[in-house]
């Protein structure tokens, strides 16, 4: 795209806008491109992943014996609905 964008007459915001880009990205690499601007951003260090271990154990807790139910009324005028469950059924398999 950079290259693309070089060529006499090329607006580069119609080749960002083609290539679905923000046509700012594309000046700055091409400002890269053409050394105008440093491989590496000013004043930061090179970005490096930091090593972390492959495995964390987590102590779990025991789950508590008792869970408390979820439960929802409605009232309107002189009638009320309540709908009540436990909340072990929406935690699921994730518990």
């Amino acid at each position: 795209m950079v290259s693309t964008c070089q060529g006499v007459g090329v607006s580069v915001a119609v080749v960002a806008l083609e290539h679905r880009l923000n046509a700012n990205l594309l000046w700055r690499w091409m400002d890269r491109a053409e050394g105008r601007l440093p491989k590496q951003p000013l004043g930061r260090p090179p970005a490096t992943q930091p090593s972390l271990p492959a495995f964390v154990p987590v102590a779990l807790g025991t789950p508590s014996p008792h869970l408390p139910e979820i439960r929802i009324e409605v009232r309107r005028g002189d009638q009320s609905i309540t709908v009540s469950w436990p909340v072990s059924t929406v935690l699921g398999p994730a518990r």
